[in-house]
């Protein structure tokens, strides 16, 4: 996804809407510019069609307290039972080898049980948790490659294979409650917002959105 600043959306968004007004991205991505509106306190709205940028934009606008998220993670890492996953299907190959056996088992659990699409905290943590599903360090959950461009699976296989990469143990409750600490360390933003599941071109009749009361369309 094509990613910009948080400072571009801030400069404009300050420039020329006021507290309380109403911020529309029409393609949200990541849901940078409706978070940004919603840390000025306006209301941001982020609307995409693609599947992965709504849930982000959705987790990152849910905007729940720290107590709440760190509840319900605990709810969830002690509703795991490793017995329970010592086998299980619908993972396919080439993912199972990116990702190390115990971590797969914490992830397929998490995929079972996280509510992203009706309940608020499970979206943040379900936003959180694709944040490290790829990377380059001990804070993601694969082993180590980029996760700012996409490969084909016969070129990571290879590579993996050349390179003789391992997959790393990684625990994902113990990753995403890192991750949720440093999202949340200043707390909740003042403003609010929501995110829309849909084609930008039926915006117009939609209810969601009153006729005229969109500030700016960023």
């Amino acid at each position: 996804m094509a990613m910009f600043p948080p400072a571009l959306p801030h400069y404009f968004i300050r420039k020329f809407s006021e507290p309380g007004d109403i911020i529309l991205d029409p393609f949200s991505g990541r849901g940078t510019t409706a978070v940004e509106a919603m840390a000025q306190n306006r209301f941001g709205i982020g609307n995409d069609l693609n599947e992965l940028a709504f849930v982000l934009t959705k987790g990152k606008l849910a905007n729940p307290s720290i107590d709440d998220v760190m509840k319900r993670l605990d709810e969830l890492e002690k509703g795991y039972s490793r017995d329970d996953w010592l086998r299980f299907s619908g993972m396919p190959n080439k993912i199972r080898m990116i990702f190390h056996p115990e971590t797969q088992r914490h992830l397929m659990y998490l995929k079972r049980h996280l509510d992203w699409e009706n309940d608020d905290v499970d979206a943040f943590l379900t936003m959180v948790l694709m944040g490290a599903m790829h990377g380059q360090s001990s804070g993601f959950l694969s082993l180590s490659m980029p996760n700012t461009f996409s490969m084909g699976w016969n070129y990571v296989k290879k590579y993996i294979g050349k390179n003789n990469l391992k997959r790393p143990n990684r625990d994902a409750f113990e990753v995403i409650r890192h991750r949720c600490r440093r999202f949340l360390n200043k707390g909740q933003l003042p403003g609010n917002g929501f995110a829309i599941h849909g084609d930008v071109r039926d915006l117009d009749s939609s209810d969601l959105i009153k006729h005229n009361s969109v500030k700016m369309i960023f």
